[in-house]
């Protein structure tokens, strides 16, 4: 007898194994989630190109709320204290991010050492997730 052939994934199914991964997350706090590769160089490499870019600083500082500034927030105040609430909330905002988000930022991080290119890297980010962003409708 012939097996029936396997059914391929579906996107339902990649959405469920989403919804058990955050609220995974959701229940342990991030405690469990893994760290960002190279994340204390990322933190250090992403904090450098802010002091050094005006323009990344005043993005940064403005209320927008997208992953990438989330992220981005959270790799500064790790810098500043790498205390455990600081880790955790940079995880967080790092399970959020998506793949090329992510591939960006270990770019960043691990292949830039130039600040200039680092933060054309950082505002092409910023300005990818804003144009994302759901954006509010008037009611």
């Amino acid at each position: 007898q012939r097996k029936a052939p396997v059914a391929a994934s579906t996107s339902s199914d990649c959405m469920s194994m989403g919804l058990l991964y955050d609220a995974f997350h959701g229940v342990t706090g991030y405690r469990l989630a893994e760290d960002p590769p190279l994340h204390c160089e990322m933190s250090v490499v992403v904090d450098r190109v802010l002091q050094s870019s005006a323009e990344l600083s005043r993005l940064l500082n403005t209320e927008a709320c997208t992953a990438t500034l989330q992220f981005i927030r959270a790799c500064r105040s790790f810098v500043a204290n790498p205390s455990s609430q600081n880790r955790t909330s940079m995880r967080a905002s790092w399970a959020k991010l998506d793949f090329v988000e992510q591939r960006e930022f270990k770019k960043v991080g691990l292949w830039q050492r130039n600040d200039d290119l680092g933060a054309r890297t950082l505002l092409k980010l910023i300005d990818t997730s804003a144009r994302l962003a759901p954006k509010d409708s008037p009611s």
